[in-house]
């Protein structure tokens, strides 16, 4: 009997690496990384709203424009988005006009504050 499964074990492939090991690490879900904002780039419609918020001078400007969006009870699921993306589910809250206003304002932010 021996014999048999020594030779059932020599005629299978090995399995190694064939299956990842389980863990109770979560793992992302790919494009879900906050991006790299570079500081020479600006903010643009597609920063996410975190970012913006985290400049006194960018989050005057949706202060400016957008007035209770940083306030909002639902703020914590929506600030990984962008403003292009939210004006999306807003049902036209973030009206194109909205948003030009906002692209234009920190647009013109100088470049030491971003």
């Amino acid at each position: 009997m021996r014999t048999i499964f020594a030779l059932l074990g020599l005629l299978t492939p090995p399995l190694l690496g064939c299956a990842p090991v389980p863990s109770n690490e979560p793992v992302p879900f790919p494009g879900s990384e906050p991006p790299v904002q570079s500081h020479a780039a600006g903010y643009t419609l597609e920063t996410p709203i975190e970012v913006i918020a985290a400049n006194p001078r960018a989050e005057a400007v949706i202060n400016k424009h957008i007035p209770k969006l940083l306030t909002n009870p639902m703020y914590e699921s929506f600030k990984g988005m962008s403003l292009k993306t939210l004006a999306m589910y807003s049902r036209g809250q973030l009206s194109d006009e909205k948003l030009a206003l906002v692209k234009a304002d920190l647009g013109a932010l100088p470049p030491d504050s971003k």
